[in-house]
C-alpha cells in the first residue's frame, strides 16, 4: 500500500462521504415547523444538544418513509459506489477500497460542508460491506435480529448486534486481519457518532423515567417500536419464549457452521 494512493483514497471517501444528501434537503427544502422535527432528544432536558442529526432517517421522520429510502440509497451509493471502482477498476487485489469506506463513513457523521453535523452511518456500513461481502450484508443483519429478539429479547443487541457478529462472518469469510481492522474502525467511529444519543437516553431516563427514553430513542431509531413490540409478545409467551431462544440459537449456529463457507 503505497501512501500517496491511501491519502487520495481517504480524501476521496471523505469529501464524497461529507455530501449530506439530508442536509441538502433539509437546508433547501423544509419548512420551519419541518426543521423542528430534527431537533435531538436531549432538548428535553433543558438541554440544546448541539449537534442535531442528519441521517437518512431525519427525512423519513420530516418527509415520510419513500423519502426516507430514497435517501438512505443515496448515502449508501456516496460511498459504495467509490470502494466499488477502488476495488474493481483502480485498485484490485490492494486494500484502498477500505479507507474510502472509513473516510467515508467520518465524512458521513462529520461532514465538512454541513458545520460537521451528520448522520450516525448505518447506510454507509451497510453499504461498505455489500461492496466487501454482498452475503454478510444480506444475512448478517437478519442473524441480529435473531440473536436480539429471539435469543436475548433485547431490542439494543437486536439494533446493534450486526456490528459483533460481523467480526466472525468477516474471518470466516475472509481469514484477513485487514477486514477485522476495517470492522474495528467503523464501528468505533459508530459509537463515537452516537455517543450524544446516549448521553441524551440516561438523562431522559433519569429526569422522565423508561418510557419517555424509549419514546424518544425510537424517534432516532428505526424500526425500534416494531423490535419493542416482537419482544413484548415473546415476553408473554412464558416458558415457551425459551424454546424460541433455543431455536433462534440453533439457527445461528447452523447459518455459521455452514453459510460464511459458501463459494460466492
Amino acid at each position: 500500500m503505497v501512501w500517496l494512493e491511501a491519502v487520495l483514497a481517504s480524501a476521496i471517501g471523505y469529501l464524497l462521504g461529507s455530501i449530506s444528501f439530508t442536509g441538502i434537503a433539509i437546508r433547501y427544502f423544509a419548512t420551519e415547523e419541518q426543521r423542528a422535527k430534527i431537533q435531538h432528544p436531549s432538548i428535553q432536558t433543558g438541554e440544546e444538544e448541539r449537534e442535531p442529526i442528519y441521517g437518512a432517517y431525519t427525512t423519513n421522520r420530516v418527509w415520510g418513509a419513500k423519502v426516507g429510502i430514497g435517501i438512505s440509497l443515496l448515502d449508501m451509493l456516496k460511498v459504495g459506489l467509490p470502494m466499488w471502482i477502488f476495488k474493481v477498476y483502480l485498485y484490485p487485489g490492494e486494500y484502498y477500497f477500505l479507507l474510502v469506506s472509513v473516510a467515508g463513513l467520518i465524512g458521513h457523521n462529520w461532514p465538512i460542508y454541513f458545520g460537521f453535523k451528520g448522520g450516525r452511518g448505518v447506510a454507509v456500513v451497510m453499504a461498505s460491506f455489500f461492496v466487501i461481502d454482498w452475503l454478510g450484508a444480506i444475512a448478517i443483519p437478519f442473524l441480529s435480529a435473531i440473536l436480539g429478539l429471539m435469543v436475548f429479547r433485547n431490542i439494543g443487541i437486536a439494533y446493534f448486534g450486526s456490528t459483533i457478529l460481523m467480526f466472525p462472518w468477516l474471518w470466516l469469510r475472509t481469514y484477513d486481519l485487514f477486514f477485522l481492522l476495517w470492522a474495528f474502525a467503523v464501528v468505533v467511529i459508530m459509537y463515537i457518532a452516537m455517543l450524544p444519543d446516549r448521553r441524551a437516553g440516561k438523562r431522559i431516563e433519569a429526569e422522565k423515567g423508561e418510557d419517555a427514553k424509549d419514546e424518544a430513542m425510537d424517534a432516532l431509531l428505526p424500526g425500534t417500536v416494531g423490535m419493542r413490540s416482537a419482544v413484548e409478545r415473546l415476553e408473554s409467551l412464558g416458558i415457551k419464549k425459551y424454546g424460541v431462544s433455543l431455536l433462534g440459537l440453533i439457527i445461528l449456529v447452523v447459518v455459521f457452521w455452514f453459510l460464511p463457507f459458501l463459494p460466492f
